[in-house]
């Protein structure tokens, strides 16, 4: 399992206080058939109220995905009770309502191991 350098965010809640620049994430490049999903410990992503904005055309409430910044670099807000290694997905819908299903595994590391 190679670690992509691709810094992917720093905003990060942790134990259900926002902390500025608790650690950075990186996004994982693995072998699905290598991959041993009970080794890790997964924590999927769940979208708080906050992350919830109503859509005026169509009167629901709609996921917000609190990323896109000035730089090209994605900024991930991830709910996580410890550091390592998430499973985040996400339903990425198209401009032909066609959807995408991404998965990344994220690595969450404190900055002091980092350093």
């Amino acid at each position: 399992m190679k670690k992509i350098k691709i810094h992917i965010g720093r905003i990060f809640r942790f134990h259900g206080k926002q902390y500025n620049s608790v650690g950075y994430f990186y996004k994982l490049k693995y072998d699905e058939k290598a991959f041993d999903a009970n080794y890790y410990c997964h924590e999927l992503y769940k979208p708080r109220m906050e992350d919830y904005h109503l859509n005026p055309r169509t009167g629901k409430k709609e996921y917000r995905a609190p990323c896109g910044s000035d730089e090209k670099e994605i900024s991930y807000m991830l709910t996580a009770r410890r550091f390592g290694i998430f499973k985040v997905e996400e339903t990425q819908l198209f401009q032909k309502q066609t959807e995408s299903h991404v998965c990344h595994y994220i690595l969450a590391l404190p900055f002091s191991f980092v350093k």
